[in-house]
């Protein structure tokens, strides 16, 4: 990619005699001690080692009492996908937000959120309303067919694993139907980012891949890309860019409170709100479980023990998600038994009893 760059003004300008040395150091136009003009004679000199240092060649035509043009051209290699969703995913906050509040200003923003478990719902609606996006909710993939036959969408936000229908068969019938939004960009909402669920993603009719759990800068860079910048590619490469950065000694926390609420914007009282939502979810979650096991249902428990992870990595209850996302693998792998799902089950329950201690103490629920 090869860029010009050209900078034109109205100043003074050089005088032919002296344009032969104005790139050296130290070199003033007006050297006397007169001169209306001040400057350590060092800017020409940088400028001309910076574009050198860059690969290009600065120039310039200059006429004295009139100005001057200078100009360079640069030429760059062209970055991968990978390389851009990293770049995209390191973009500042405030200016993804200044962009879309901007977008949104110029016109009407609305968005379909699908998603069946109440307190992932919960945290993304909050993120779409802080930037006043008009936003609708569906808890399946039924659901959200009807909505896309009713309204046109500029995005939308689809969960897999869900009752009724799920996200690949609602995205095949929105694409199918060819109604207002058979075109609309489908992103998918997954914890997995691996070449198979892109391939299924892409087969289905969906546009990208956002990882799980959903953080607030992601969410956000999703949201600029498509509304305000170049939608991009769903190769392997730009997904597991955007996958979450490593996270590992960060999981090794009980309970990140700073991190939750800064996802909140330090609103400590809307933490509250959600964790509640989401402690009161597992309380009915936890015996439905128990009654799995008893009855052998390894699918119920696979189930709920999805949606315990996905909820507790987006509030940061690492050790929660940690130990639903063990029960959620040995509970789908076919060739384990159902005994072997009590031990996890059993840590699953003791980490919840300390978050709710946790969050009684510090009187983080409502």
């Amino acid at each position: 990619m090869t860029i010009r760059f050209e900078v034109h003004d109205t100043g003074i300008g050089i005088p032919a005699e002296k344009q032969q040395c104005i790139f050296q150091n130290f070199m003033q136009v007006d050297g006397s001690t007169t001169r209306r003009y001040g400057g350590t004679g060092l800017g020409t000199s940088i400028a001309q080692r910076l574009v050198q240092l860059m690969g290009g060649v600065i120039t310039f035509t200059s006429v004295e009492h009139e100005g001057s043009h200078f100009r360079f051209t640069l030429t760059f290699p062209k970055a991968d996908e990978r390389q851009l969703a990293s770049l995209q995913k390191e973009m500042p906050i405030d200016i993804l937000t200044e962009a879309i509040t901007k977008k949104r200003n110029e016109r009407d923003i609305r968005v379909l959120l699908v998603e069946d478990y109440k307190p992932n719902q919960e945290v993304i609606l909050y993120y779409a309303g802080a930037l006043e996006l008009a936003i609708d909710s569906a808890m399946n993939g039924e659901e959200a067919c009807r909505c896309a036959a009713e309204k046109q969408y500029d995005l939308i936000f689809m969960d897999i694993q869900m009752p009724v229908m799920d996200g690949y068969d609602a995205a095949r019938t929105i694409r199918a139907e060819k109604g207002p939004n058979g075109n609309t960009p489908i992103i998918a909402m997954t914890a997995n980012a691996d070449e198979m669920s892109r391939r299924e993603c892409l087969k289905a009719g969906m546009n990208y891949i956002i990882t799980k759990p959903v953080r607030k800068n992601n969410f956000y860079r999703v949201l600029y890309e498509y509304l305000c910048g170049t939608p991009p590619v769903m190769t392997s490469e730009a997904a597991a860019a955007a996958a979450p950065a490593d996270t590992a000694q960060e999981e090794t926390a009980f309970f990140d409170y700073a991190a939750a609420l800064s996802e909140f914007d330090g609103d400590e009282g809307l933490l509250a709100t959600v964790m509640t939502g989401f402690t009161r979810n597992v309380e009915a979650q936890l015996p439905r479980m128990a009654e799995a096991l008893e009855t052998g249902d390894k699918e119920t428990i696979r189930k709920e023990a999805h949606k315990i992870r996905g909820g507790a990595a987006n509030l940061t209850a690492n050790e929660i998600a940690g130990y639903a996302a063990q029960l959620e693998t040995l509970a789908g792998d076919g060739t384990s038994d159902v005994a072997s799902l009590r031990g996890p089950y059993g840590q699953l329950q003791k980490a919840y009893n300390r978050l709710k201690e946790y969050l009684q103490h510090k009187g983080g629920t409502k």
